[in-house]
């Protein structure tokens, strides 16, 4: 009996040995395994910051090349403005490197001009900047400080160059007279929209007034036009018969309300 208690002793030393060198060899294998994940984390980091300074180097010695600079900018969409002074508010010069322009920077240097509406900065590779614009086009005139400046159909004041344009348009006059009313002088450019193509050159000035709505006058010997508030495509097609129709007669008048559907006329 005894020999077999000392047996089993012996037996289960055994198996205490084996469990431990079991667990002995996972520690092993796993900081194997994080020593060889830190040599590839390594080995990824060292290999990206060589690529990253190869890339550097490759950038810039890319934009060095002469065969991506600047050599050609083209200006397209100019009325008043001329190219060489869009090409100056851009700020683009000849043989600086063509990546290395910001498009959107540009485009907001050139919008900062009151005449321009709306630009668009286009890279063409590997040497031409072009420059696409629209400009603001005056439709009437208003005087502001003492000094005539244009207002286009969105109601946007823009400085004249009088040396370039000639702008036969309706004076708008007595804006202070509007008030605070957008929808006044905004009435006053749709009347000088609806008056094209015929009759707009008769008109010398448009007075606005927040009681009493607009009041046109004619070229040369000034004819009254009471216009009023509102419904403006109407009136004005009434007031285009009743022109045509004095017209035909020869007949000239001092004064034609078209606020109502029956005209309301004074010799």
């Amino acid at each position: 009996m005894r020999r077999k208690r000392s047996r089993g002793v012996l037996g289960n030393q055994r198996v205490g040995g084996g469990k431990t060198a079991q667990v002995t060899s996972k520690v092993v294998d796993r900081l194997a395994t994080v020593i060889a994940l830190s040599i590839v984390f390594l080995l990824v980091a060292v290999i990206g910051i060589v690529v990253v300074g190869f890339g550097n180097k490759a950038y810039n010695y890319v934009l060095s090349q002469d065969r991506l600079i600047v050599k050609d900018i083209d200006v397209d969409g100019t009325v008043v403005l001329t190219p060489d002074e869009i090409i100056q508010l851009s700020g683009i010069k000849k043989n600086q490197p063509i990546l290395k322009i910001d498009l959107q920077k540009i485009a907001q240097k050139i919008k900062a001009n009151p005449r321009i509406a709306d630009v668009a900065v286009e890279r063409h590779l590997p040497r031409k900047v072009l420059i696409k614009i629209k400009e603001r086009v005056p439709i009437g005139l208003v005087k502001i400080g003492g000094e005539m400046k244009g207002i286009d159909a969105e109601g946007t004041i823009v400085p004249l160059i009088t040396s370039r344009e000639d702008v036969k348009a309706p004076i708008i006059t007595e804006i202070e007279n509007a008030g605070d009313s957008k929808e006044l002088i905004q009435e006053a450019l749709e009347v000088i929209r609806l008056l094209r193509p015929d009759l707009v050159s008769r008109i010398s000035e448009i007075r606005l007034d927040s009681n009493t709505g607009l009041t046109l006058l004619t070229v040369g010997t000034p004819v009254v036009i009471r216009m009023g508030r509102g419904d403006m495509e109407a009136k004005i097609e009434r007031l285009r018969r009743a022109m045509k129709l004095f017209d035909s007669r020869g007949e000239t008048k001092e004064y034609i309300d078209v606020r109502f559907k029956e005209i309301v006329t004074r010799p």
